[in-house]
């Protein structure tokens, strides 16, 4: 299963908070959230999950 590893920024625009209200919640010391792919599907459906995963892929994932 895929673990997304998601700062601040990206952790406050999955949820659609400020920045002030994103708590420290699955916050590791370097400041990574991170969340599993099943997680993201539970509390914000499969479609975000789905849209997160293109996401990561566009942005990190070295073809």
């Amino acid at each position: 299963m895929y673990t997304f590893r998601l700062n601040k920024r990206e952790m406050r625009a999955l949820r659609g908070d400020s920045l002030e209200s994103v708590t420290n919640e699955g916050e590791s010391h370097s400041g990574v959230h991170e969340l599993s792919y099943g997680q993201v599907v539970v509390e914000y459906g499969e479609d975000v999950a789905e849209s997160l995963l293109e996401y990561i892929r566009s942005t990190r994932i070295n073809s």
